[in-house]
């Protein structure tokens, strides 16, 4: 029984870690970090030029700034090979892509941080740029990689 246990485990690790390897060659990604206004600028820029479609998600991490909540996703497809900040407080969400909650329990709650390495199928944000900050605002995701 516990080889059974043993084996489920290491199965379910290994199916939670598949990103496959992928070589960032911007080097404004080099450059900068996840969270810096050039690196998300350049995100940005990338995101018009590529097939969205093409793009899967996993989770990097989970951090609190400030009091802000935010999920860091490996981003790759279509040439793209990044990490997105996505920024999940739901006081956020709910200001800026005009969802309403309805009690839904908080996107950190449901996945992260205790969920390192799954893929996210589908995942949408909303961008919001000007001149002094670039964000990407949690919106949706339809189906997750650990349903």
């Amino acid at each position: 029984m516990k080889k059974l246990i043993l084996l489920l485990s290491v199965l379910l690790v290994v199916s939670c870690n598949d990103r496959p390897d992928c070589i960032n060659t911007n080097e404004i990604f080099n450059k900068h970090s996840p969270n810096i206004k050039e690196y998300k600028d350049e995100l940005v820029n990338q995101l018009r030029l590529i097939d969205n479609t093409k793009l899967k998600y996993w989770i990097k991490e989970y951090e609190v700034i400030e009091e802000e909540e935010f999920i860091y996703f490996y981003i790759q497809g279509d040439g793209l090979c990044a990490i997105i900040e996505i920024n999940t407080t739901a006081e956020k969400i709910k200001k800026e892509t005009e969802l309403t909650y309805n009690g839904l329990v908080p996107v950190h709650t449901e996945i992260g941080p205790t969920h390192t390495g799954i893929e996210f199928l589908n995942l949408t944000f909303n961008i919001k740029q000007d001149s002094l900050s670039t964000e990407f605002i949690f919106r949706d995701y339809e189906r997750r990689g650990f349903d």
